[in-house]
């Protein structure tokens, strides 16, 4: 049986017995009406005296007892309004648990879902990122083939009577429509060729702190994408380390055999 049911019960109990301290507290004050009265008007029936007297007695101790049991049925359907309470309380408590554990189990998948959309893409900005500095290296070629050194000195100056020929160049590109201004542009955070200037990133990374999530999603991906290039270029170097190792292993080998 359930709380709410037994409640339910308890109640018409308690009410079932109120009445019944109505009917007996009416009964006990006729019958103390009708004995003070003949008192009153000195009446010596004293056998129908002690009958009303051994009545209203009666009554009294009904009575009394009566309101005992009223006072076990308050304090049994108090009782089961408190556990009543209680159940309420940890259904309600119940419901949040699992909405916490709905919310987090959407929070993970939506966590994995943006891996999984992430990984792809930033493997498609890093090789976009790789096939701009091959173009690099192929127009440093093609200069190169016309007579001029495009990487600088070790002090970041351009070779030695390289300046004026490639301030030519970047003058009969642009006479032509050449898109100069993308030449001059590296894919890294740094230049590397005379007269190139870093990338910026097409939205803002510095400022206040931002005052939203939307707000600060910018800035995030900014830094996600300069931590991926990072990581690139140190697998990279990495590789090239390796390669280089191994050709030297195998020149040394072929020394010695």
């Amino acid at each position: 049986m359930t709380l709410t049911h037994q409640i339910k019960e308890a109640q018409q109990a308690l009410a079932d017995l109120l009445a019944d301290e109505t009917e007996l507290s009416k009964l006990e004050q006729e019958q103390t009406a009708e004995l003070h009265s003949l008192k009153a008007g000195g009446s010596k029936d004293f056998a129908h005296l002690a009958t009303l007297e051994g009545k209203r007695a009666a009554l009294a101790s009904m009575l009394t007892e009566q309101r005992g049991h009223i006072t076990q049925a308050r304090t049994r359907l108090t009782e089961l309004e408190t556990a009543r309470g209680r159940e309420i309380h940890l259904e309600r408590i119940e419901e949040i648990a699992g909405q916490i554990r709905q919310t987090r189990d959407s929070l993970h998948a939506g966590r994995l879902a943006l891996i999984d959309t992430l990984r792809p893409e930033l493997v498609r900005l890093m090789g976009l990122h790789r096939e701009w500095d091959a173009l690099r290296v192929a127009f440093v070629a093609e200069a190169r083939e016309m007579g001029l050194v495009l990487y600088p000195d070790h002090y970041g100056f351009p070779r030695e009577g390289s300046a004026a020929g490639i301030e030519a160049m970047w003058a009969e590109l642009e006479a032509r429509g050449g898109d100069v201004d993308a030449l001059k542009l590296t894919p890294g955070t740094a230049p590397q060729i005379v007269g190139q200037v870093a990338d910026p990133l097409p939205f803002e990374m510095a400022g206040p702190a931002p005052a939203s999530i939307e707000v600060a999603v910018p800035p995030l991906v900014g830094n996600l994408y300069l931590q991926a290039l990072q990581l690139q270029m140190h697998l990279q170097s990495r590789q090239a380390r390796f390669e280089r190792e191994t050709q030297r292993a195998a020149v040394k080998g072929g020394r010695h055999g």
